[in-house]
């Protein structure tokens, strides 16, 4: 779990600017949801940001991102490396991206705090170090350095209390090239290094599960937002997708059923599935026949090389019927394509620890299916944590939050982003919150003051 993140030098982010996870203490309302008590420290599970458009909150989320896919991936020595720094300042853009991360690994029944920082460009890693706390005092696993002079062009420093043999050191350092991180190696070697490996793990399964608001309706099988090949474990789990279903039977969508047929089912096939899932509804459930014309369950490209696309069965009422009809995802709208992928990425965080990131929350979503879901997510969650951007200011002035979970993020004059929390204001009357934030006294909002343009010069070109 994550206790803070420290960015600096990346995308609209000038100077560093830190996210902390840390509950107030002062603050106790609804603990037991909103609250992990791991350890020493008690860490919140979710995270709301607020503020104006292009202020930089997509940002924070790219930069959690960025950070998982950096540590984790190898490369190929001229590939280079997500590397966009802050624009606006000449002197920044030939300076370094810097991240430095802390965060919880529960290891026997204890949680164990480590330290991850890392500084690059776009050509290489200039820095890395990985630590831990046995005690409240840092200990170093492993330094990474520049250095023109090495073989592997940096150097490679593990302490001796890790008793890492030089045989696995130099498997290490061979399998790392200037522009990948010395954890990455762990994706092409299994080097025994218990220390950093179970850090790589923790960043490949715990974070990087990042939901782009352009990541729904790009095309039909990346609708749901998530690797098709992956999910097909998870909607083909009858139990995985009993929480599914559920979640979407709680929400009054009157959806009983999603599948997703795997890849190179001919049609003559697929209507051999359709029949038996035809059987296997209850028997107050009617399905509707197969249409004669198939192609209408195909889109035009899965047509062509035989794939099929998922479906969503419906249930609905036909006199004092009760009946049911597969729609293919084609055919369905934005909010139940996002309601979908929303509550299979919510099922997944709540099954196995992860870090959620969803950017724009409320996109194509009922306000009322916005804070079910934060509910259903705070009730069933364990050890996960969200991150969810949002314009809803409805939160703010319904009781579903608390105020430590509220973060800001404000473009200041140099267009660099402002990020900080609503507890950094003394005096919040929370039930006057909204009231406060709409007249500007905590920031983040539009200063918006002009409504009237002048179009008569254009009107006169157009009618000319």
């Amino acid at each position: 779990m994550i206790i803070n993140f420290h960015i600096r030098n990346f995308f609209s982010i000038k100077e560093e600017q830190v996210l902390n996870f840390e509950a107030d203490l002062k603050d106790e309302k609804y603990n037991d949801y909103f609250v992990i008590k791991a350890g020493k420290y008690n860490l919140l599970k979710l995270i709301a940001l607020y503020g104006p458009n292009g202020s930089g909150k997509t940002t924070i989320l790219r930069a959690f991102d960025t950070l998982q896919t950096t540590v984790i991936n190898t490369r190929d020595a001229n590939q280079i490396l997500n590397y966009v720094p802050f624009e606006f300042d000449p002197k920044l853009k030939k300076q370094n991206t810097s991240f430095k991360l802390d965060f919880l690994i529960k290891e026997k029944n204890e949680y164990v705090k480590y330290r991850y920082e890392i500084e690059y460009n776009s050509k290489e890693i200039v820095f890395e170090k990985l630590s831990y706390f046995p005690s409240t005092k840092a200990a170093v696993i492993y330094e990474r350095k520049l250095n023109a002079d090495h073989v592997r062009g940096f150097d490679f420093i593990v302490q001796k209390n890790m008793k890492l043999k030089k045989s696995e050191k130099d498997v290490i350092e061979a399998n790392t090239l200037h522009n990948s991180t010395i954890l990455s190696s762990f994706n092409k070697a299994n080097p025994i290094f218990p220390n950093a490996k179970k850090v790589f793990e923790w960043f490949k399964n715990y974070m990087g599960h990042f939901t782009e608001t352009a990541a729904f309706g790009t095309k039909p099988l990346d609708y749901f937002g998530f690797d098709y090949s992956k999910s097909l474990s998870y909607f083909n789990d009858a139990d995985r997708k009993k929480i599914l279903i559920q979640f979407l039977e709680n929400a009054d969508m009157n959806i009983s059923d999603i599948v997703i047929p795997e890849y190179g089912k001919s049609v003559s096939e697929f209507k051999d599935f359709w029949k038996t899932m035809a059987e296997s509804l209850t028997k107050s459930c009617v399905t509707e026949e197969i249409p004669k014309n198939e192609d209408l369950y195909l889109s035009n490209k899965a047509a062509d090389t035989g794939k099929i696309n998922s479906k969503i069965l419906h249930n609905y009422k036909s006199g004092d019927d009760n009946k049911a009809a597969f729609l293919p995802i084609i055919f369905e709208s934005a909010g139940t394509i996002r309601s979908i992928g929303f509550a299979h990425k919510l099922a997944q965080s709540m099954i196995q620890p992860s870090l959620l990131l969803i950017d724009e929350i409320e996109n194509s979503l009922h306000l009322e299916m916005v804070k079910y879901s934060i509910l259903t997510y705070l009730s069933n969650s364990a050890d996960s944590q969200l991150i969810f951007t949002t314009h809803n200011l409805l939160l703010m002035d319904w009781d579903v939050m608390r105020n430590d979970v509220i973060w800001f993020t404000e473009k200041k004059e140099d267009g660099a982003t402002d990020l900080y929390a609503l507890t950094d204001f003394n005096g919040v009357n929370r039930k006057k919150l909204l009231k406060q934030y709409m007249a500007g006294n905590l920031g983040a909002f539009p200063d918006i003051y002009q409504y009237k343009f002048d179009l008569e010069p254009v009107k006169e070109k157009t009618e000319s």
